[in-house]
């Protein structure tokens, strides 16, 4: 399915200004699910409940670029990374977490909005290896994350299994590919990472001291240093 949604997205970047990242953080209204920082630009792919939006950044306004799901199913978008061709990547997820009425989007250059897979409650970890040649998404609930083939045109096929996080009270949340392709996931009610072979076996494990792990991310001179956000929730 694709739908025209708006304007071109360019490779994300961090911002360096601390003033604006407290501007940006403060802006953001309720249930945002992403928000993306567009190489050059100041206005930002935003992604909330009601749909994907425009963030200015130096006015702090959200400008609806157009719906990307009917509003019964009650979803909001979730996690989301940008590959080198400039396409945002994102999925959706059942806001009561109840319900398989998730699904995962590609946004085009172009602004065409693509569905990509569908049927999941809570999507996360879009990640994408170091040659642009497998695609990586998340099944929170199902302790899944899978592999896909990604041809030229950023079409998804050969979908199959990557890694099962088959340990006790925990997660897989948001993910990243590091520079060797390996794979590092946050988990969620785990208070670590985990760091994933490209042949999807547990390599390594860095514990944190916060139960919920959501996202890493890796920065600082010559991208060596791990970030990773955490939660609150309850």
């Amino acid at each position: 399915m694709a739908r025209r949604c708006g304007s071109s997205t360019s490779r994300a970047t961090a911002s360096t200004a601390s003033t604006r990242r407290r501007a940006i953080a403060g802006a953001s209204p309720p249930r945002s699910g992403l928000l993306r920082r567009a190489r050059g630009r100041r206005r930002l792919p935003g992604g909330l409940k009601s749909g994907l939006h425009r963030f200015d950044a130096d006015t702090g306004a959200f400008d609806l670029i157009g719906e990307i799901e009917p509003p019964e199913l009650d979803n909001r978008p979730n996690d989301s990374t940008v590959d080198a061709q400039g396409r945002l990547w994102f999925g959706t997820m059942h806001d009561g977490e109840a319900v398989d009425s998730g699904a995962l989007y590609r946004l085009t250059v172009d602004g065409e909005t693509v569905k990509q897979d569908d049927g999941v409650c809570i999507t996360n970890g879009p990640a994408i290896s170091p040659d642009g040649g497998t695609f990586y998404h998340t099944d929170t609930l199902a302790k899944t994350i899978w592999a896909y083939d990604v041809d030229p045109h950023g079409d998804l096929t050969n979908k199959r299994v990557f890694a099962q996080v088959e340990i006790d009270k925990a997660w897989p949340d948001g993910s990243v590919v590091d520079s060797e392709g390996y794979v590092w996931t946050a988990l969620w009610g785990g208070a670590g990472v985990l760091r994933f072979s490209p042949e999807g076996q547990i390599v390594d494990r860095i514990a944190l001291p916060a139960p919920h792990v959501t996202k890493p991310c890796f920065g600082g001179p010559n991208l060596k240093t791990l970030y990773l956000t955490t939660a609150r929730k309850g």
